[in-house]
């Protein structure tokens, strides 16, 4: 049976300061989320601990949608 490796799913207050770290500590980005050249990827989630601390993560893809500039 083959299992992924960890891929760390964070969210930041400042997302180029927080890439920044976790590069000079060694982490590197295998790819970024929700961008695909000029559209965005879109999913929704949500997650559940339960009481013996187990994660449980649900997701739904949105779909494709162009990127507008401001």
């Amino acid at each position: 049976m083959y299992f992924n490796k960890i891929i760390p799913e964070l969210s930041v207050t400042n997302l180029e300061k927080s890439l920044s770290f976790y590069k000079t500590v060694g982490f590197k980005i295998e790819y970024e989320r929700y961008r695909q050249d000029n559209k965005l990827l879109g999913n929704r989630e949500f997650l559940v601990q339960d009481p013996d601390g187990y994660l449980l993560r649900f997701s739904e893809d949105l779909g494709v949608k162009e990127k507008f500039n401001d």
